[in-house]
This record gives C-alpha cells, structure tokens and sequence, in this order.
C-alpha cells in the first residue's frame, strides 16, 4: 500500500527533536477498550461516565489473547467506508521472522509493545491490563472519550423523541452535543493526545540513541529498541476508545469519519517513518480477532456510540 502524505506529515509532524535519524520507524496500534454495561445497552457512555468493563467484556479481553490477531490491509482511503483485500497476516508467523520489516514490527506490539499508552478512563486502564498483563500504562488526558453532554448515558430509543437528538442526527453528527463538545472540538483534542504521545517516543528514540540523557528509565525496558534495516524501530500500543481512533485516523489518512469504526477489543495498525524531519503515516492495517463466524464490519449507523 502506498502511504499516505495525511495529517501529521502536513500539521504537527515537525518534530521537537530534529536530530531523530531519516528513515527511523514508529509502529503503532490503537486498540479499542472492552465491552461495559453501556456498550451493551447502546448508550452514549463518554468523558462524564467512568464505566468499568463487563464480565462478559473481560471474558472476551481473556480470549483474544489466545487468538491470533489478524492485521488485514486497508485501501486508501477515498472518502467512503475503507475495504479490506484478501491478504491476511497471522501475526504468529511474523513473530516466526517473516521477512518483511512491517511483518516483523506489528508482531513485535502484539507481543509486548517498547511504551504502553491509554485514556485515564478505567475501561481504557482494564482492558490494557488485561492485554498486555499489568505493564506500566501512560496516560494521555486527550485521550478521554467525547462529552456528549445531554445525551450522556442514554441510547437511541431514550434520545429518539428528543427535538435536539433529531438535529444532531440531520447534522451528520457535525452539531455540538447539547452541553458536550463538538466532532470538531473531540477529533482536535484527540489529534493533539496523539501528538503528546509522539512527543513522548521522539524522546524515548532519542534516549536510546544515546543523543540525550535526561531521566534515569530506560523507554524500552531492558533492551535496547529493535532496528529495521539498521534504523530505530519504536512499537508503541495505545488503548483508547472508538471515537479516538476514528479522529486520530480520519487526520492521518483521510477519509470519512465513521469508516474506521471498530468493535470493542479491535483496532488498527499502521507505521509513521521519518521523512525530511517530519513522520509520514503509512502501512495502516485493521486488527481484528479471529473469532468464528466473525461478519465483516461494514459502516455503522449514526445512531450506534462509539465510546
């Protein structure tokens, strides 16, 4: 796939630490939280709910790290939902020593990623606990879910007599939430969590490079960060919520808003490679679990929350 030239290659992506190396590689996946009691219910559970996970959210946490997650290539993206090609990667013969270096990068995140990221909202902290087995979290305040305001802990058919819900839903949702934030207003706030977290790897990359020396913790535990054709290859994970990543990945590769949309447990993949100093997206991949029976997502409606 080609990459994409998308929103941090043209906004932020002009790095605080111009002495990163040309060609160094970020890899990265963004993981929807769990299931709660509100997802169940359809409800609009946001910034102002601090929901914990389910049983049976916690039960199917369990059993995708059993599974083998599958990393399925996305089409660039052009203004519709994203399809997904035939060519499927089992991240277990990545971790086998695939040739390919992207192969090699997102098999090396499903197993332990280099810095553990997430929304300080204990839905986002469980299921990260659960993934990936008590490593030390960071959270990033942006990364909270959407205020939706007056529609906060409702569902549709509570909301679908309110004149105000109407408009929201005539406005494609780009309307304000009665009381709450915007589209807008939560995609930068996301975008600007995003870029606190690539501040915080630049700083880690160059730590291990030995170009800074600030703070006494080593960023990549006891080793020393992977290299990829001789570069610094960082694997950062982040546990997030649905309305994160569809923000996040709207600015980094186009598209419409409501095309990357995953269930809970699910998310995405994908590289940033440092270009003429500044990170350029590509290789994004949808990371889905390989569940029987699984059906193939296709656009959500409207109504659905993706907190």
């Amino acid at each position: 796939m080609r990459e994409r030239t998308g929103y941090l290659a043209t906004g932020f992506a002009q790095s605080e630490n111009a002495e990163i190396a040309e060609g160094t590689i970020i890899s990265i996946i963004l993981i929807r939280h769990g299931a709660t009691a509100g997802n169940a219910e359809k409800c609009y559970i946001g910034a102002r709910t601090d929901e914990p996970l389910s049983e049976e959210g916690r039960r199917q946490l369990t059993g995708l790290k059993t599974q083998r997650p599958e990393l399925s290539q996305c089409k660039e993206a052009d203004g519709r939902r994203h399809g997904l090609n035939n060519s499927k990667i089992d991240s277990s013969q990545c971790i086998q020593g695939l040739e390919s270096d992207g192969q090699q990068l997102f098999a090396l995140q499903l197993r332990r990623p280099d810095r553990l990221y997430a929304s300080p909202m204990r839905r986002c902290l469980e299921t990260a606990d659960i993934l990936f087995d008590g490593q030390k979290v960071r959270t990033i305040e942006n990364f909270r879910e959407t205020d939706f305001g007056a529609f906060e802990g409702k569902n549709y058919m509570e909301l679908s007599r309110d004149p105000a819900y109407q408009a929201w839903i005539d406005s494609n949702g780009e309307m304000a939430f009665p009381g709450g934030e915007s589209r807008e207003e939560f995609i930068r706030r996301s975008v600007e969590g995003f870029r606190e977290m690539v501040q915080d790897i630049e700083r880690c990359i160059a730590q291990d490079t030995g170009r800074t020396h600030g703070g006494t913790e080593s960023c990549a535990g006891d080793q020393r960060l992977q290299r990829v054709g001789g570069m610094p290859a960082f694997c950062a994970a982040a546990v997030v919520h649905g309305g994160t990543i569809m923000a996040v990945l709207q600015r980094l590769f186009g598209g419409d808003y409501y095309s990357y949309h995953v269930g809970n447990g699910e998310g995405y993949a994908f590289s940033l490679e440092r270009r003429d100093g500044r990170w350029v997206p590509r290789d994004l991949r949808r990371m889905t679990a390989c569940r029987v029976g699984q059906r193939e997502q296709t656009e959500p409606d409207r109504k659905e929350t993706e907190a």
